[in-house]
C-alpha cells in the first residue's frame, strides 16, 4: 500500500494524529485480524530513498491462507547459498 500524504515540510507538519496516519491508526484499533504496517523489507532495500516509509503493507489474519508459506523457491535458493560442503 502506497500513502502519499504522510510526509509533508514545515508547514504541513504531517504526523500520526491527522490525516492517513491517524487513518491507519484508527483502522489498526478498530479491527483486531486486520492490520496495515510498515513495511521495514523495503526501507532496508533502499534506505537512501524518500519515498520508502511511505510503503505499508495490509495484514488479513483472518484470510483462510495467510498462514500458507509463500516462499518456497526463495528459501530453498537461501538454503543452498548456506549449505556448508
Amino acid at each position: 500500500m502506497y500513502f502519499d500524504d504522510i510526509i509533508g515540510d514545515d508547514l504541513w507538519l504531517c504526523n500520526e494524529f491527522t490525516g492517513e496516519l491517524l487513518a491507519i491508526d484508527e483502522f489498526n484499533k478498530r479491527h483486531d485480524d486486520k492490520k496495515i504496517a510498515t513495511n521495514h523489507a523495503v526501507q532496508f532495500q533502499y534506505p537512501d530513498t524518500r519515498w520508502t516509509h511511505q510503503i505499508y503493507i495490509y495484514h488479513d489474519f483472518a484470510h483462510p491462507k495467510y498462514n500458507q508459506f509463500v516462499g518456497q523457491k526463495a528459501q530453498r535458493e537461501h538454503e543452498a547459498r548456506i549449505r556448508l560442503k
